[in-house]
């Protein structure tokens, strides 16, 4: 097998015992040696090829601890609604749209209502017009809320009269009448008006975001799919068109149903894997369906929306079922009270089936307290989180919550210091999957609009080794990879990534200029010059 040497590099390897080191040699997909190149020169063989990295930085190619793979995909491919700024340009966005393609229907994604004036929700008099009789559903960027038009709603046989689901609920106005607003599980009840994507199309938007995702040096995938999503992965896997390491997690309702999907006991290559099944246990922060122990300080009258899952106890009996058969559970939760609820959960599994290594995660976990804190610090449990939230909900978070709350949000910087185990990601394409900009957030704490002048909790900034670390090595581990994966050391595989400029020692304003030189994943470029 070919024999590759980097070198003349500041190569990070995420090893606490030697963090940094000059030269890289690889053999096939892995690594053979590190270290300086005195020390391994000896190992070179003649007709080695060399690769000069001109002092460039090389770290382990980041993994990405939450994204939506084949959501991401279609969302490259779709309507993009994160560039409106006001109503107008919002309605511009669709017109345009709708002209250039002669849809026969529209999934659009991406809109933010704090870009506009007022922040106020868009309603269903804001597409009726233009939309007319076409079918649409345009998700807000946490995609916990989605605005449709009246055509849609009748189709779906949807009215004024229809009870909200639990877990969900339909937007309306003052007078009863629908707003065109669709809360979570309100989302359901319009999807299947829309045509289910082809093979072709989905593989065609996994390939569109593995691309995107080795752009930005990304080697690595917690992926949130569901059976038809994973089967995508598994014929591109067959077919080595992986570009990424996936460790893929379908939804924990799928439980009884693995025999006959073909995934228990789990499922494992070097570029694909199963072993982990994922639930939701509240919405979104910017729905106002996140779940507090108290009421939202805009909303007197609203602790936000446990899912149907919780509700039902189904998350609990679902949950037993699979931590019995080894299986590891990721579950999304953003309040207080949906982070309590799973430690208790997690409690609860540890009482009933034994101590193990469970690596129970907890997908975000963005809104703690003191005493939450104080709890993950004794127990195994992994804090999913996602950085770039911090800089894109920042400015309108305490308007929601409160100041007193916002010191316990994405409290980096404690949890570390409590040895609380941090894997970052994007969740993409919910915000950008850029591992660049989550490292520059979790350092300097900055906001969109700049709302705090040192930063959201600058107590809580982490330093660039850690948050770096957190997006190789703690999401390795996460994934059940840190024997393959997260470092650069002899034996794992050859996945690094490339920079331009060395963001261990430029001023922290400056990580967010940084750029991805060239990515290698198994040994080869896949992306860039070298």
């Amino acid at each position: 097998m070919l024999m590759k040497v980097f070198t003349n590099g500041k190569i990070f390897t995420s090893n606490f015992d030697n963090e940094f080191v000059d030269t890289v040699i690889i053999i096939g997909n892995r690594i053979f040696k590190t270290g300086s190149y005195l020390s391994v020169k000896k190992y070179i063989y003649p007709e080695a090829e060399i690769i000069d990295l001109q002092e460039n930085l090389m770290l382990p190619g980041f993994t990405d601890s939450h994204m939506h793979i084949e959501m991401g995909g279609f969302n490259l491919l779709s309507l993009d609604l994160s560039f409106a700024n006001s109503r107008d340009e919002f309605r511009t966005l669709i017109l345009d749209y709708i002209k250039t393609h002669h849809p026969k229907f529209i999934i659009g994604h991406g809109w933010r209502n704090y870009n506009w004036q007022g922040s106020e929700y868009p309603t269903i008099d804001w597409i009726d017009d233009i939309t007319g009789e076409l079918p649409v559903i345009l998700y807000r960027m946490d995609s916990h809320m989605a605005l449709t038009n009246s055509f849609s709603l009748k189709l779906a046989g949807v009215s004024s009269d229809t009870p909200d689901p639990e877990g969900g609920k339909f937007g309306r106005f003052d007078n009863g009448s629908l707003s065109g607003l669709l809360f979570d599980e309100a989302m359901n009840k319009i999807k299947h008006i829309f045509p289910q994507p082809d093979k072709t199309q989905k593989d065609k938007a996994v390939l569109a975001a593995l691309q995107h995702a080795n752009k930005h040096g990304i080697t690595a995938i917690h992926d949130v799919c569901y059976y038809g999503q994973f089967q995508s992965l598994v014929e591109l896997n067959a077919k080595d068109k992986l570009t990424c390491r996936v460790h893929a997690r379908i939804p924990l309702s799928s439980i009884d149903k693995l025999d006959t999907l073909g995934f228990h006991g789990g499922v494992k290559s070097d570029k694909l894997q199963f072993g982990s099944l994922k639930d939701f246990a509240d919405g979104s922060l910017g729905a106002g369906t996140a779940w507090f122990l108290e009421p939202y300080s805009d909303e007197s009258n609203n602790y936000g929306l446990p899912t149907a899952s919780v509700n039902e106890r189904l998350m609990k009996t679902y949950a037993e079922k699979a931590d019995e058969i080894g299986l590891q559970l990721s579950v999304h939760a953003i309040g207080d009270a949906a982070n309590q609820f799973l430690i208790n959960l997690f409690d609860a599994l540890e009482k009933l089936n034994g101590s193990r290594d469970r690596r129970f995660r907890i997908e975000h976990g963005q809104h703690l307290n003191r005493e939450i804190i104080d709890q993950l610090a004794d127990r195994d449990i992994i804090i999913s989180a996602q950085p770039y939230h911090l800089y894109d909900d920042g400015d309108w978070a305490e308007d929601k919550v409160g100041a007193e709350r916002m010191n316990f949000a994405y409290p980096f910087r404690t949890l570390l210091d409590k040895s609380v185990r941090l894997a970052f990601g994007s969740d993409f394409p919910i915000v950008t999957l850029d591992p660049i900009l989550g490292i520059y957030t979790a350092v300097t704490r900055d906001t969109k609009e700049g709302r705090y002048k040192e930063g959201l909790n600058p107590a809580e900034k982490i330093s660039v080794t850690e948050a770096v670390r957190a997006y190789t090595i703690e999401g390795a581990y996460a994934g059940y990879n840190e024997k393959t994966q997260g470092s650069i050391e002899p034996g794992k595989f050859a996945d690094f990534a490339i920079l331009d400029q060395d963001i261990f020692t430029v001023p922290a304003e400056m990580i967010k200029r940084t750029k991805v030189k060239a990515t290698i994943f198994d040994g080869e470029l896949i992306y860039g010059k070298l």
